[in-house]
């Protein structure tokens, strides 16, 4: 599996497991069921067992068990299992489950944003950079490197705003669920959600422990988003393959993020590594489909088994946007390269038609005519669209509507030069500067939407931790001045 290392991950499940634990025996404390105390003597507990170290091995559920275990061996005989009163080990493995994928598509969402201010950057800096659609591929109408970065700065922006369901739905609290039919002790859903951050609350028990829906969700979202980067850094790694030297890698200095050096590699590896990043998220998610497909309905005690490989998926895929984020500003593209390849092929010939009818008032039936015959000479005699002459024009013409044209070598130019080709694209989205710009400006201020978004809601989950340690210090520092339980 992709994402953390497996150490790493325990270490982070079970200090998630010390927090849900805290935040319920709280809520207990609030509900009436037992005095500031009891809670100082469990929490002196959880702190204890939160402290050390987790399994070597084993799921969630067995990782939980073990955490209640060391709980109850550190507890004061008259409270034991007071820890556990009104909950089970079922709800806080989704709870920690929902906690620690919830916070890893946030992160997922920051490094999106910063893959998109790099791809927006670099579209930028190439409104002006002509180049055919697929340059490593079969001849395609030229465009600009800018206007194709837009292509996939649109879908990049429609999965940050999928991407931000994913949280929010990842975001709902299952404690108080039980094993599916809650509990009969008097407790406060609402009141653990809130301390532990949670968004609210599922409301039905059984969906609380039995859904995988939200896991399979998430790893589906970073594989959408892991197949959109792979293809385009795919087709640059075409472009490497096919046209040698449109592309390399700029020495972008040291650091962490250092990219682009002999020692690096090529841009061939840098490009292949990521593309081999993608994979694995895709194979993460995949897995977490299939296992949860022939999971049987009702309360999940394998939730592990989902979990793992879609949290996975979501954690490769932030390791994979952290390293196209640092890639793209070490990209050069060789805008001369791009540029000789553009207009192959008869890619702008289809606008001789254009000409003949805005230029020559042809009726459009043949004016397609002359211009189908033109095409087809000029191939048949090994010509490109830039060698077309008025004397060809005028063959096919005489032949047509038994007349020449006369039409200025500058004026068909006008038609066919990849650059004057893409000059007279001006509608919304096209290829066109102006337009392109605008387009690129509108994606802009939809990243800094996003962007404002994913700082408000750091903004609002970064003190949750910090209350809830301060209110736990508080109750431990009562606890030393009026003795321990």
């Amino acid at each position: 599996m992709s994402g953390l290392g497996t150490a790493r991950v325990a270490d982070r499940r079970w200090a998630t497991c010390a927090r849900v634990v805290t935040a319920h025996v709280v809520m207990l404390r609030d509900a009436g069921h037992f005095e500031d105390e009891v809670l100082a003597a469990l929490l002196t507990a959880i702190d204890g067992v939160g402290r050390g170290q987790p399994p070597d091995a084993g799921t969630t559920g067995d990782l939980v068990a073990a955490f209640d275990e060391r709980v109850a061996a550190l507890t004061p005989a008259g409270a034991v299992g007071a820890a556990a009163l009104g909950r089970s080990g079922l709800e806080v493995e989704a709870a920690i489950a929902r906690l620690t994928l919830r916070d890893d598509v946030l992160a997922a969402l920051v490094a999106l944003g910063r893959v998109r201010l790099a791809l927006h950057a670099v579209a930028t800096e190439h409104l002006g950079t002509i180049m055919p659609a697929t340059p490593a591929g079969r001849p395609a109408p030229p465009t600009t490197l800018a206007h194709l970065l837009g292509g996939v700065l649109g879908p990049l922006g429609r999965l940050a705003a999928r991407g931000r369901a994913v949280a929010i739905e990842a975001g709902q609290s299952p404690l108080g669920a039980g094993v599916g039919m809650s509990t009969a002790v008097g407790i406060d859903r609402e009141n653990v959600a809130e301390r532990l951050g949670f968004e609210g609350v599922v409301v039905n028990t059984v969906d609380a422990v039995a859904a995988t829906d939200w896991l399979v969700a998430a790893g589906a979202w970073a594989a959408e988003v892991s197949v959109t980067v792979s293809r385009i850094v795919s087709e640059w790694l075409g472009w490497s393959g096919q046209v040698p030297g449109v592309i390399r890698l700029a020495d972008v200095g040291g650091g962490p993020g250092r990219v682009g050096t002999a020692a690096d590699g090529t841009v061939d590896v840098a490009l292949g590594r990521v593309v081999a990043m993608t994979r694995a998220v895709t194979a993460d998610a995949d897995a977490a489909r299939v296992i949860a497909h022939a999971l049987g309905f009702g309360p999940v005690a394998v939730l592990d088994g989902v979990a793992r490989p879609a949290t996975s998926a979501v954690g490769g895929a932030v390791e994979m946007l952290d390293a196209v984020a640092a890639l793209l500003p070490a990209l050069v593209f060789n805008r001369a390269l791009l540029a000789n390849r553009a207009g192959k092929g008869h890619t702008t010939s289809g606008d001789l038609a254009v000409l003949l009818i805005e230029r020559e008032n042809l009726e459009p039936v043949a004016a397609q005519q002359i211009a189908d015959g033109v095409i087809r000479r000029a191939r048949a005699e090994g010509l490109e669209a830039s060698a077309i002459t008025s004397d060809i024009i005028d063959a096919v013409a005489l032949l047509v509507i038994g007349r020449e044209l006369g039409i200025e070598v500058e004026e068909i130019s006008r038609y066919l030069a990849p650059r004057r080709y893409l000059a007279r694209r001006t509608a919304t989205g096209g290829p066109e500067t102006a337009a392109t710009r605008a387009a690129l400006d509108r994606d802009r201020l939809r990243l800094g939407e996003d962007i404002r978004w994913s700082e408000e809601t750091a903004d609002r989950l970064g003190p949750v931790d910090t209350r809830l340690d301060t209110f736990v210090a508080g109750i431990l520092a009562d606890a030393d001045q009026g003795g321990r339980y």
